[in-house]
């Protein structure tokens, strides 16, 4: 049943970042065809490429997102043990910006418990 689910999620949040990206394509043609008209037509390939390179992000979470389709624990304990060290770097960095108010802060109490339970399970 969560299975089911969890491609339901990954097979809808895919077909949103591809549309986004076919987005991004036809505004970049709009942009160069205003920007120089005269000038030579950019390679199908460069401009997938710059897509890929401009939205990065989206294509980790989107590599993510099939990694996670395949019912395998060690593929699970890799994804799920980088989301901890992202959480954790970004803990880290709140400590650094201001020690008194990371401390003060219920919201920052609970995010390193949910830390803690994590790494201990």
């Amino acid at each position: 049943m969560w299975y089911v689910l969890y491609v339901l999620l990954a097979t809808s949040m895919g077909f949103f970042i591809l549309k986004d990206w076919v987005n991004d394509v036809q505004d970049h043609k709009r942009n160069q065809m205003v920007r120089n008209a005269a000038s030579i037509e950019e390679s199908c390939c460069f401009r997938l490429a710059r897509v890929f390179i401009s939205n990065w992000v989206e294509v980790v979470f989107l590599a993510a997102l099939i990694l996670l389709l395949l019912p395998s624990p060690p593929v699970l304990k890799i994804v799920l043990t980088t989301l901890l060290v992202l959480f954790v770097l970004r803990e880290l960095l709140q400590i650094t910006v201001s020690v008194k108010r990371y401390l003060t802060s219920v919201e920052n109490w609970v995010e390193v418990g949910i830390i803690l339970l994590t790494v201990v399970l």
